[in-house]
């Protein structure tokens, strides 16, 4: 009877074949190919390779699995992981009655779709209907506009390399900021420099900032769809306090829409039909679970870095709060001799500057404002703690507390980015 050969693993040969497979993962996962990056990588499975191997193998798969998800739910939303109309192909510069504005060539005002090449050459087209059918760069956004034709007096294509260029070196600043400041280990600011890179399409940055997210919070895809609602809760808020009740319905349509499941879009809810006990009651239990994952985030980034060996990383993680700290109110020692109407008047005055901001466009007037207003409801939620300590039971202050902790988390979020 032959004896059945003896299987002997050879790190050195399963290192080998796993580079070649990690090497087409990375490329996959550079390229926004997920589902291609996922499978390379998943053939790392069962070879005998180093532990830096395997967990990059890991990092690969887990972060194809949670972009791809990102990229299908947020695919769609004007303000997260679209392409920019400032950067498109076909963008150039037209003149109407001697004023110039940027514009995008599009099929047809029913269907805006961007017409791809020579935006010179597409316009031209289009003079024989009589009508040019654009994209305009308005105060806040572009829109789309059905033109006569011989309004449009020139048409000159826009230097994209330049504004690229231009986008590369923001991006590049974004980045240092996080790379040496102390929102570096804040992984929705990462998501937030990813999405910015794929917006104005530098693609070859969004992998690499993106998979930096999903590091640093495993759960990022909660994370960031919490956030997204966090900022339509605060508009439904800002809009219902102005008596601006079809505005106020319209974000809550979004909410019901894509972020009815969200703990975010559940208390936003509960604000909009004035259930205020369930509403604080719930608030407890979102800061509980947020807790919670926190503490899951941080014991999953400890065993990666335990797998890596990466002292210094276990020492970093080990010393790092489980969430991350928040900024202190402002003004604590004054806040203890202040009242529920200075806190109110406060409210009051943030909210006139958050509201104002909302109506700009993307201006250096509208950051301000937003910096105002997070200044002031900083000022208030610091008397608003000092009351609800002393008054723990009553759900009229703990509302007005609620609110003022939203808006300034909407003000810090639009004020920033």
């Amino acid at each position: 009877m032959v004896a059945a050969p003896v299987v002997v693993k050879t790190t050195f040969a399963d290192e080998s074949k796993a580079g070649g497979y990690l090497e087409v993962a990375e490329k996959a996962y550079k390229a926004m190919q997920w589902s291609s990056a996922s499978n390379a990588a998943h053939k790392i499975d069962g070879l005998d390779v180093t532990p830096k191997t395997m967990v990059r193998a890991k990092d690969i798969i887990n972060g194809a699995t949670a972009l791809d998800k990102l990229f299908k739910d947020l695919g769609d939303d004007k303000d997260e992981l679209v392409r920019n109309f400032d950067t498109n192909p076909s963008l150039a510069e037209i003149e109407t009655n001697g004023q110039a504005s940027l514009a995008v060539p599009i099929i047809s005002i029913d269907n805006p779709t961007p017409i791809d090449g020579n935006p010179v050459n597409a316009v031209a087209a289009q003079r024989a209907s009589g009508k040019i059918n654009l994209l305009i760069k308005g105060r806040k956004d572009f829109m789309p506009a059905s033109m006569p034709a011989d309004l449009i007096t020139k048409v000159t294509p826009v230097d994209l390399a330049a504004v690229l260029k231009a986008k590369a070196t923001e991006l590049n600043d974004r980045v240092n900021r996080l790379s040496n400041g102390s929102d570096g280990a804040n992984a929705l600011a990462w998501y937030y420099a990813g999405r910015f890179a794929y917006r104005n399409r530098l693609d070859e940055r969004v992998t690499e900032l993106m998979d930096k997210a999903v590091i640093l919070d495993p759960g990022l895809v909660k994370s960031v769809r919490e956030d997204k609602a966090a900022s339509l809760y605060a508009n439904v808020i800002c809009h219902m306090k102005n008596g601006n009740q079809k505005q106020a319905d319209a974000f809550m349509a979004i909410i019901a829409r894509k972020y009815a499941d969200t703990d975010q879009g559940k208390q936003a809810k509960l604000f909009y039909e004035g259930k205020t006990a369930d509403l604080l009651a719930l608030a407890k239990q979102a800061d509980e679970r947020k807790r919670q994952q926190a503490e899951e985030s941080k014991k999953q980034r400890l065993e990666r870095a335990n797998q890596l060996g990466d002292k210094d990383a276990i020492t970093q993680i080990q010393k790092a709060p489980a969430a991350e700290p928040e900024e202190p109110a402002a003004d604590v020692a004054s806040a203890s001799t202040s009242s529920s109407a200075d806190a109110d008047k406060l409210y009051k005055q943030g909210l006139d500057f958050y509201s104002h901001a909302q109506q700009l466009g993307a201006t250096t007037e509208r950051n301000t404002l937003y910096h105002q207003a997070e200044a002031v409801f900083r000022q208030a939620k610091a008397i608003y703690i000092r009351l609800a300590e002393k008054n723990p039971n009553d759900e009229a202050l703990a509302s007005r507390m609620i609110q003022n902790n939203q808006l300034l988390f909407g003000a810090h979020k639009y004020a920033t980015e």
